[in-house]
């Protein structure tokens, strides 16, 4: 008789709940999976038609035969497992808790048990849902039990406990996309302790190993808000939305960012520029056209000049073509803008044209560099 292996696959589940823990901040992974061997009879025909059913993902019809399965043999856990995960599937939470806690009570193993805690966390209960992440554990310790563990005692608000976690998964041989999003987990439990220089080390760790991940970007810009570097933040937050134009949460630091910079705008003297320009080479010239002629004494440092947003000087060499109409702004004794940083470029209303008019309105307009590579 020959023997089958059957697994069953956790999915990458996102969480929508409210609380300290948001899924683009703790992005879960796929859990692993659960082999067991059977033999084959004819009593095992509903639970081998259940699997087939099941990995095609028709879960309403593999649900059918795996409770045929189980009226014929009610001590078949791993039925019962399987039962749960279409049950979940299908959005029946509370009935999927159910199938896999008996499977636990006929047959304990640590994958019912991982699927049992994210059950759980989904109902609102992150302490319960520990729990059942640390049975899971004591029975196999593995990287994506110990990922779900930290994510529940961040919930908890158990900040530190989550950071030593995920130092366990750090110094697992595991895949290095896990290690990164532990990293970046690890980063943003730091974070809410206020260990920004830490938490700094641990996302830039995530970064060198994965830099296709939004997030990490992200939580990278709340760091370095947290250290007072607003300029490299908003650039951080920018890198987040080229990976994906659509997080929400990068956007909303975005926003919350550029609000806070606009309060340093003085409207009376200045507009702000419509855009901000991003993704600026680090020895960009810019050029202003105006619509008239402008006086060549009102072009001088004191009325066009670049700074970072700490209000520091950027040393520029300042000129004006022959038509009096098009300046040029450019980096001046060697200076280069520094990488994932973020400045203003300054007009002031004392340009006037050959008429002696001013300007309106002084512009504002700011701009952020590129990444290191």
């Amino acid at each position: 008789m020959k023997r089958i292996c059957i697994i069953i696959m956790m999915l990458a589940i996102f969480f929508n709940v409210t609380g300290a823990l948001a899924a683009d901040e703790m992005l879960p992974v796929k859990l692993d999976i659960m082999t067991v061997d059977i033999t084959e009879t004819d009593e095992n025909t509903y639970f081998e038609n259940g699997i087939a059913l099941y990995e095609q993902e028709k879960y309403q019809e593999a649900l059918e035969q795996f409770e045929q399965e189980i009226a014929l043999n009610p001590d078949h856990g791993e039925c019962y497992a399987y039962k749960g995960g279409c049950l979940f599937y299908l959005k029946r939470v509370d009935d999927a808790l159910a199938a896999f806690e008996q499977s636990i009570a006929i047959q304990p193993h640590y994958n019912p048990y991982e699927w049992k805690g994210i059950c759980l966390f989904m109902q609102g209960d992150a302490e319960s849902a520990l729990a059942a992440f640390e049975e899971s554990i004591k029975l196999y310790s593995y990287d994506k039990n110990n990922f779900y563990k930290g994510m529940m005692l961040i919930a908890l608000e158990r900040y530190q406990e989550a950071a030593d976690t995920y130092d366990i998964i750090i110094n697992m041989d595991v895949d290095p996309y896990i290690i990164a999003l532990s990293y970046n987990n690890k980063a943003k439990a730091l974070w809410y302790l206020e260990k920004y220089d830490e938490a700094m080390v641990a996302v830039t760790r995530g970064i060198g190993i994965d830099t296709s991940q939004a997030v990490l970007y992200k939580n990278k810009g709340l760091i370095l808000e947290g250290q007072g570097k607003d300029g490299q933040a908003l650039s951080a937050y920018y890198h987040a939305l080229s990976l994906d134009d659509t997080y929400e949460k990068a956007i909303a630091a975005k926003e919350a960012l550029l609000a806070k910079i606009d309060d340093t705008l003085d409207g009376i003297k200045y507009r702000k520029w419509d855009d901000v320009k991003k993704n600026i080479s680090l020895n960009k010239e810019w050029m202003v056209q105006f619509n008239v002629s402008v006086d060549l004494e009102s072009i001088n440092h004191d009325n066009i000049y670049i700074e970072d947003l700490e209000g520091m000087l950027i040393p520029t060499a300042v000129t004006m073509n022959e038509t009096g109409r098009k300046v040029t702004i450019a980096l001046a004794n060697e200076a280069q803008y520094q990488p994932g940083e973020s400045y203003f470029l300054y007009i002031t209303d004392n340009v006037r044209d050959l008429d002696g008019k001013r300007l309106i309105k002084g512009v504002r307009m700011l701009f952020t560099t590129e990444e290191a590579s």
